[in-house]
């Protein structure tokens, strides 16, 4: 209401009114109202198209569209526009304003067009502070991503909805193109590369990997595009914007998804609840949504890796060997023929080694190398048996005495 309030208050020639509009679109997103804050982002697009909050509108627009109303043909349209302003920046310096370019872009208007969300490096400022802070002064941007990180993510959602589209080859273009502005770590690699999430993208894309089992895609059509695109932001390292679509399909939003597909969105929701980054790493909630995954759908191709993971949880989390144990072993009772199997039979000998309890790990290790002698993890099961062997050795020699 403050924001509209301003709208209606303030002249159409005000420096306020693109300000408040774009508040006003963020709040009407939060509060689910799609329709209406596609409205006031419209006005702004439209009507104010140099306001320096303008660029992140389009932004948006796209957002609401593609995981809001789940019209992918609607955000690609959006995406074009969007794309045109892109292409006429010229290239920026960190922190820089552009200018005009003579290059003009390969989309006209009306032409195929292409979008997604969320900036794949974390989006702009969180929406609520911005909202809730008092307005800056008219002229300023404080509040609003820097020219470079708004290419980077409208590039980046035009790469997204065409790989949606299955246009592998014009998915790859626009990751490329988002490269040079993608935004830079918070953390230095000192050794080695780890890529970037614009990079998991980009090879993404020139190998045509699929991430989402055709299970998920054979489901129904909402909950499909929901779950595509939470595969590629989790692709993308944008476990956020993945964990909150996940968190969407959970909540509703796709009425008809298949127990499959619920499933999948606990998993990969689990994924990004134990990947994601600082005070929203959640383990405990990673935990129940594997458990849920495997409710759901204990038959789907993934149910055993969530149970994998699960005990995972239990020993490296929450430090329960006993409960990590009943999980591996609940999973090489109802999966025998897991891909996890093996790993789970050494993981609970390690486990009772390190919990001192010598003789039930030695047997438990016995197990493991009988029956899995190709095991990539045969050599650091003989090392553990051999630590057991001495162990129970030393054991009974002090027995003796």
């Amino acid at each position: 209401p403050y924001w509209l309030g301003l709208i209606k208050r303030f002249s159409p020639k005000s420096p306020r009114v693109p300000q408040a509009l774009y508040h006003a679109g963020l709040l009407l997103t939060s509060a689910n109202k799609p329709d209406e804050a596609l409205g006031e982002f419209t006005i702004l697009v439209q009507r104010y198209p140099d306001s320096l909050w303008t660029p992140d509108a389009q932004v948006r627009l796209i957002d609401v569209k593609l995981e809001q109303q789940f019209d992918l043909p609607g955000a690609a349209g959006l995406a074009a526009q969007a794309v045109a302003w892109c292409e006429r920046q010229s290239p920026l310096a960190p922190g820089g304003k552009g200018a005009e370019a003579a290059h003009q872009s390969p989309l006209a208007p009306g032409g195929r067009g292409v979008g997604g969300e969320g900036a794949l490096n974390e989006q702009p400022p969180d929406d609520a502070d911005r909202a809730a802070a008092p307005p800056p002064a008219a002229d300023s941007d404080d509040s609003l991503p820097a020219p470079r990180d708004e290419q980077y993510n409208i590039y980046l959602r035009a790469g997204l909805i065409e790989y949606l589209q299955e246009h592998k080859e014009a998915a790859l273009s626009f990751f490329e193109k988002a490269k040079p502005f993608e935004p830079k770590r918070d953390f230095e690699v000192v050794q080695g590369h780890i890529p970037t999430g614009i990079e998991q993208l980009v090879n993404l894309a020139k190998n045509g990997k699929v991430i989402t089992p055709a299970s998920v895609k054979n489901g129904d059509g909402k909950a499909k595009l929901i779950l595509m695109l939470a595969d590629i932001y989790h692709e993308g390292q944008q476990h956020g914007k993945s964990l909150e679509l996940c968190t969407r399909l959970i909540c509703g939003a796709a009425a008809k998804a298949t127990r499959e597909q619920l499933s999948y969105a606990y998993f990969r929701r689990a994924r990004n609840y134990y990947l994601i980054a600082g005070a929203a790493f959640n383990p405990d909630a990673a935990m129940a949504d594997y458990v849920a995954a495997v409710a759901a759908s204990p038959k789907a191709a993934w149910a055993d890796s969530a149970m994998f993971l699960a005990g995972n949880i239990e020993w490296n989390d929450k430090h329960d060997a006993p409960a990590a144990i009943a999980v591996w072993r609940r999973l090489l009772k109802e999966y025998p023929k897991s891909k996890e199997a093996d790993r789970s039979a050494f993981f609970i000998g390690l486990a009772l080694s390190f919990s001192r309890h010598y003789p039930e790990a030695q047997k438990a290790l016995n197990e493991y190398m009988t029956k899995y002698p190709e095991s990539e993890f045969i050599d650091s099961a003989r090392e553990a048996l051999d630590e057991c062997n001495g162990k129970i050795d030393a054991a009974a020699n002090r027995a003796r005495k």
